[in-house]
């Protein structure tokens, strides 16, 4: 009938409803389902004993090259095990050594056989299957899967949490992979060795340009993870039991890694011990303090709480106690002598002084210690200089006060008696700095002069003690403060050489010299964004940034102290200004050897808009400071924010040296819909009474719809409803012919819009724009039935 047609389907833009291709779950291995129901079970945790592991039996090895990491390792003796009999280095000269191990080397399983997977065969194929995935899917309650291939490129897919996922091959090109709640445990992935129908892609599982995993991967076929970029790590959150795993990073920047993750194998806490300072120089009549220090590889914050042994090995003995008074002591002898520090936490001190000039080499440990066992070397003289300064913690660039104190302690039981009191008046003293951690460094602790730091400088003396001297170092680590005389050294000093003195060389055996242990620490960090990007987009103007659920890269530059900056080691660090991306950084945060802090990113709030959904934050959000980072700036190149607008991001520190970091916050911004997708739309004609419905030409119709501005995960993006007018999407209404024995046919030149309010486009509740619009017309003599 000519005038009469069908309306059928409404498009927005280029988008289109979900659809779920329903496959039977029907002939399910009991086994293998069971897995699914109970979410982690004894059976599912004999697949996956560890973070990387083979079968007994396989033969099957692992291969890594360059810079890669596996953290959640079984340690055993203090070594990192995983659970392959080969594990290979391919980039270095020798293949045995490796430090993929969160920087340790991943050991080959030896006699620990707990940490093969049981082998297990997987269920037969079902008749009818899921069909190929290569984008998202609409799954709503099914969580069993059969997909011929799984192929990704660019596409982020979230599964049911819960979901066991089968699949005969696998690629996944800078692709995601995860359950909604994004935990490892609740996505389950069983790789088939079975040949694919209109089979395309590599006979192993390929993950790479930065895709990111996160399941438990149980594969019969060889799996590779290999090209991460610039602002992606190749990445499986989880576990992979698989014949043979390769890992390919690149040469100093980490391009690959498995973080262990899942209830199976709850990682052992990985505690490492520091002793500071690692060597110093005291005089006998004054106790030596010693630091133990304990923090918690890959945390924040430290919860140790137990027992530190030491021993101390002096060829004098003396006495060590827990306080500066060494009230209550305990007796060390000659040769070496172990002791307890019971009850300890993250930080303990002792105070030791042996009966007689020498060095004491202290060594501690910790049970289940990660790294070596630290060794502190102490000189003990007869006499010279007591460097005290108004604290051994500092911050690289505020200036504090040591005062100098010249001692013989040779006939003296404690330092107030043993100052040498003919010491008087104005003296030239010269600073150096030993390095310690790390073990060199381009600033130099000085004495203050204007924006300086001089080496020498004349200093007042009364009776044997100084006037405060103001002192700078602008670097952080751990340093000695060496304060000389050059008039009084081991080969001649003046001092003993003057007869009112009395002094003799065995009082001064290497002059007058001291030293004194510093720890110095970022103020706080600058929070910038990388080359060509821009944080200062909000709701309302600026840069947009990334969309909603993808990675964005944030800079962390650990910055010097200057004057005008809080004084206040508590208080929060507002970093909004750029201006502090451009300060002057503490490059030995990054140097080799340096004392390790976990660095964490989190929202402490909404920028804009106001009062709006703070979203979460994921991806990498924690990483130390030897990890990722190009020597100005620590790399956050893993961020993803679920929500929309700008929001404030903080940073915060674990311990470094015993210290707090001061914590630092910017807004960043702006985050934008990763795409728009129609979650309802319904058209009734104007003939309801008819099977099927119709409508005539120039006849009125009514429209319903629901459109939704979601991020990369597919999740609403609740505060796209307070954006400004200008930066939301300008949606259309189309009408098309969807005719398949041609090509899309665009009639929207037909339809009546004329009755549309002006403006719907921009009036979104929150994430969703939904409309009901009637009176519409279609115009002209059109017989093709919209389908």
């Amino acid at each position: 009938m000519r005038g009469h047609f069908l309306i059928g389907v409404l498009w927005l833009l280029f988008l289109t409803p979900l659809f779920v291709n329903a496959a039977s779950d029907a002939n399910q291995n009991p086994s293998v389902m069971n897995l699914s129901q109970s979410n982690i079970t004894n059976d599912m945790c004999a697949l996956f004993p560890g973070p990387v592991q083979t079968w007994q039996g396989s033969a099957g090895k692992f291969e890594g090259s360059h810079k890669l990491n596996i953290t959640g390792t079984a340690i055993i003796n203090s070594n990192h095990y995983i659970g392959f009999n080969t594990v290979k280095n391919t980039s270095g000269s020798n293949s045995h050594v490796n430090d993929f191990c969160e920087g340790k080397s991943c050991q080959p399983i030896g006699e620990n056989k707990n940490l093969y997977a049981e082998k297990i065969k997987l269920d037969l194929w079902p008749q009818v299957d899921d069909g190929n995935l290569s984008k998202q899917r609409d799954f709503g309650n099914k969580k069993i899967f059969w997909f011929n291939t799984i192929n990704l490129s660019n596409k982020n897919i979230v599964f049911p949490s819960g979901s066991v996922v089968h699949v005969k091959k696998m690629t996944l090109n800078n692709s995601s992979l995860s359950s909604e709640s994004k935990k490892a445990d609740d996505l389950l992935i069983f790789v088939h060795d079975l040949k694919p129908s209109q089979d395309i892609l590599h006979e192993w599982v390929d993950l790479n340009a930065g895709t990111q995993v996160t399941a438990l991967i149980y594969s019969e076929r060889n799996l590779f993870m290999s090209n991460g970029n610039n602002t992606k790590v190749t990445r499986v959150t989880g576990a992979v039991t698989a014949p043979n795993l390769v890992m390919t990073g690149k040469k100093n920047k980490l391009r690959t890694e498995i973080i262990g993750q899942s209830t199976c194998f709850e990682a052992q806490p990985e505690y490492q011990l520091a002793m500071t300072p690692t060597v110093a120089t005291s005089t006998l009549c004054e106790p030596q303090k010693i630091e133990f220090l304990v923090s918690k590889v890959g945390a924040s914050n430290s919860d140790f709480k137990g027992d530190i042994s030491f021993s101390i090995s002096s060829a004098t003995g003396g006495k060590w106690a827990r306080n500066v008074e060494l009230n209550n002591p305990q007796t060390f002898g000659v040769g070496s002598s172990d002791f307890v520090l019971t009850n300890s936490d993250s930080r303990s001190a002792i105070w030791l002084q042996p009966n007689g000039a020498e060095t004491v080499t202290v060594t501690a440990s910790i049970a289940d210690m990660a790294g070596d066992k630290p060794v502190g070397i102490y000189s003990f003289i007869p006499g010279g200089f007591s460097v005290t300064p108004n604290t051994n913690n500092i911050i690289a660039g505020q200036p504090f006060s040591v005062t100098v104190k010249a001692v013989a302690c040779a006939n003296q039981p404690n330092l107030n008696d043993a100052a040498i009191t003919q010491y008087s008046g104005v003296k030239q003293l010269e600073f150096d700095t030993r390095y310690l951690a790390p073990s060199q460094g381009q600033y130099h602790v000085g004495a203050v002069r204007g924006d300086n730091e001089l080496s020498s400088l004349k200093v007042n003396f009364t009776s044997g003690i100084s006037d405060p001297i103001q002192m700078r170092y602008r670097d952080a680590g751990s340093v000695n403060l060496v304060v000389k005389d050059k008039t009084c050294s081991s080969d001649y000093c003046e001092l003993i050489t003057t007869k009112a003195n009395q002094l003799k060389v065995t009082d001064l055996p290497q002059g007058l010299v001291g030293e004194v242990s510093l720890h110095s620490r970022p103020w706080t960090f600058a929070i910038c964004p990388q080359a060509g990007d821009s944080f200062s987009g909000t709701t309302s103007s600026g840069d947009g940034l990334v969309a909603a659920g993808d990675a964005f890269v944030m800079r962390a530059n650990p910055l010097q102290w200057q004057v005008g900056d809080s004084s206040d080691e508590a208080v929060v660090i507002d970093v909004s200004n750029d201006k502090y991306c451009q300060r002057p950084i503490t490059p030995n945060f990054f140097a080799q050897d340096v004392p390790v802090a976990t660095v964490t990113a989190s929202v402490v709030g909404i920028d804009t808009p106001q009062k709006g959904h703070q979203g979460k934050l994921t991806g990498k959000v924690a990483q130390s400071n030897i990890e990722l980072h190009d020597n100005t700036a620590m790399i956050f190149n893993d961020l993803r924010w679920s929500e929309v607008g700008s929001v404030n991001l903080g940073l915060k520190s674990s311990a470094y040296l015993g210290m707090d970091i001061n914590p630092s916050w910017r807004a960043v911004g702006r985050f934008y819909p990763k795409q728009f997708v129609i979650k309802n739309s319904s058209i009734t004609n104007a003939h309801t009474e008819s099977t099927p419905p119709f409508t005539y030409m120039d006849q009125s119709f009514e429209v319903d719809f629901t459109v939704e501005a979601q991020n990369a995960a597919g999740d609403p993006t609740r505060n796209y409803g307070a954006f400004g007018s200008t930066l939301k999407e300008n949606l259309q209404l189309t009408a098309v012919d969807l005719n398949q024995n041609r090509q899309l046919n665009d009639i929207s030149m037909r339809l009546d819009q004329s009755n549309l309010s002006t403006g719907w486009q921009h009036q979104w509740q929150q994430a969703q724009l939904l409309s009901r619009m009637a009176n519409w017309h279609l115009h002209d003599d059109y017989n093709q039935i919209i389908n």
